[in-house]
């Protein structure tokens, strides 16, 4: 968290318990909107078999991170909406925040296992996050084939029910009349009372359940329909019919489905909605948001990565990172670096930045939540809003221009974290790996540190490399100026290299045999069974992917 700035603001809190009640303002909010800004809050990032490297090419980071992340799930999805109003002369935004879990559902075996990770659950605990909520409270997801088959699920149980409609009665058993008698006296009472709609009978079993339905010929009026509680209990719920007996029992048998459909799919009509809509979308360092979204929300993802490009394409055709707007040259004297937080800073409190106005909505309920997804959403819609009224040479306090030819050339182009020469991953073409012969493997004794890996080349003779990327506590890539041969430098070196204890390779010959025995690694094996680092020495060096925050969350 940045020191002197808030991360509080007010966003819905959307759970299961509010869910079908805030649909309306949510779906309003989407069709209204000139773009929408999302993000996730996740229980991992990726198993350590699928760490990314700085010398991935851009079909293997997406492998890495669709294998690696597999195992973990969204706990919140977050989106916030900025529409331009002309009557204030400002952007509104509206941020929702929408908790998630994969409760088990009926009629589509889903009874789902997901690991957590300790860096990342430590950091969602540091900043507040409400489990109980998430675990307890949580909205559910359906991908599209899912929903399919929960409706057709749906309509089989409809139409077993209608059979044993048509089955003849049994007789009620001594040991259940007293039960009975007490459930006639309940229907009767509220058949007389017509001051409620409907009548939820206490839970039961399966058997006294076919004697409550049984009753449907005495009380012709009465819709009789099955429910199940949050705890798992069975029962029957008593619904007054209007009109029609036969029209309206058929009417609220279809109102019960849509709500069953409703409650299940959850989030991912949210997410549709948003798809559908067409407007522009915006994340900040979203590879592994993308994949998420599409993966639990939408639909199975392929492990080749040009069929990535054709899904992402087609689902999300105006999709940009706001992190390569934050990278280009015009900010590079007013950022050091493009962490959301630290862009949000610069665009809210920068007066270079002060154009358009942007401002919460005022139906949005207050929320202290000290750091939630909807939060980052409404920080990247913010921040691009206001870099990319600089970027297209705006004046004045007008509204951005969302199809300029900056937004057009960034269209579907995904930054690359951490990666020494490929800034971005373009979904709408060709991703060439770059020639690298002057990146060499180095692997060293575990003692070494930074000074003794440079002394070793200058000592020998080998201009001083430019830059050293750690993969871990024996093992570096080591960049060295251009003109600088690789091959060159291996071969000079041939002789006392292993007296130092040192391994030198092409650089590009070793991410392909990494990236072969990674993919055998990963093949036909479970990630669930991966809770364990492999067996390295403690790393004390920078990762190959970067540092890691404090809290334990990479820097987005």
């Amino acid at each position: 968290m940045l020191r002197g700035l808030s991360r509080c603001t007010r966003a819905m809190q959307v759970s299961r318990s509010n869910f079908r009640s805030s649909l309306p303002s949510v779906y309003e909010a989407i069709n209204e909107a000139d773009l929408i800004a999302f993000d996730t809050e996740l229980t991992g990032l990726y198993t350590s078999t699928c760490r990314p490297d700085n010398l991935d090419s851009v079909p293997m980071r997406y492998w890495k991170l669709l294998k690696g992340s597999d195992p973990f799930i969204i706990t919140q999805f977050g989106i916030c909406t900025f529409k331009w109003c002309a009557d204030s002369s400002r952007y509104e935004a509206k941020p929702f925040n929408f908790f998630t879990f994969p409760y088990p559902i009926r009629g589509v075996n889903r009874d789902s296992f997901f690991l957590c990770q300790s860096s990342s659950i430590d950091f969602l605990c540091h900043n507040n996050f409400d489990f109980n909520k998430a675990f307890k409270d949580g909205v559910s997801y359906l991908r599209e084939e899912d929903q399919k088959a929960f409706e057709g699920h749906l309509k089989a149980r409809s139409q077993a029910a209608a059979k044993k409609n048509e089955c003849p009665p049994v007789d009620v058993p001594d040991t259940e009349k007293e039960f009975m008698d007490g459930i006639v006296k309940k229907i009767l009472h509220f058949q007389n009372d017509t001051s409620d709609v409907m009548l939820d009978l206490p839970p039961c079993n399966g058997f006294q359940r076919k004697l409550i339905y049984q009753l449907k010929g005495q009380f012709p009026d009465l819709h009789l329909q099955g429910e199940a509680s949050e705890k798992g209990e069975r029962y029957i719920r008593c619904v007054r019919l209007l009109g029609d007996p036969g029209a309206a029992a058929e009417e609220a048998s279809k109102v019960k489905h849509a709500d069953a459909l409703e409650n299940a799919a959850g989030v991912s009509l949210v997410f549709r909605a948003i798809l559908k809509s067409g407007k522009l979308l915006v994340g900040h360092n979203m590879m592994l948001d993308v994949i998420h979204c599409l993966r639990q929300f939408q639909c199975k993802l392929p492990e080749e990565f040009s069929q990535f490009q054709e899904v992402v394409v087609r689902n999300m055709p105006r999709l940009i990172d706001n992190k390569l707007l934050a990278q280009q040259d015009m900010f590079k004297g007013t950022l050091e670096k493009t962490h959301l937080g630290l862009v949000y800073a610069a665009a809210a409190n920068s007066d270079k930045f002060d154009q358009p106005a942007i401002g919460l909505a005022d139906n949005i309920e207050q929320t202290e939540q000290a750091h939630d997804a909807a939060y980052d959403a409404y920080m990247t819609g913010f921040s691009f809003i206001r870099f990319l009224h600089k970027m297209n040479g705006s004046s004045g306090a007008g509204p951005v221009d969302l199809s300029s030819s900056f937004v057009t050339k960034m269209m579907h182009k995904i930054n690359m974290m951490h990666s020494l020469d490929i800034q971005y991953a373009d979904l709408n073409g060709p991703n060439e790996v770059p020639r690298r012969p002057n990146i060499l493997y180095a692997g060293f004794p575990f003692e070494w540190r930074y000074a003794d890996l440079t002394g070793f080349f200058t000592k020998n003779g080998v201009e001083c490399p430019t830059h050293i990327s750690w993969i871990d506590d024996v093992s570096a890539y080591v960049v060295f100026p251009d003109g600088v041969s690789g091959d060159t430098v291996v071969e000079k070196l041939a002789d006392v290299a292993p007296a130092a204890g040192v391994e030198l390779r092409a650089a590009d010959s070793f991410v392909q045999t990494c990236e072969s025995e990674i993919r055998m690694e990963t093949s036909g094996d479970s990630t669930l069974d991966d809770d364990t680092e492999e067996a390295t020495p403690k790393k004390r060096k920078a990762s190959t992917v970067g540092d890691m925050e404090p809290d334990g969350k990479r820097h987005r």
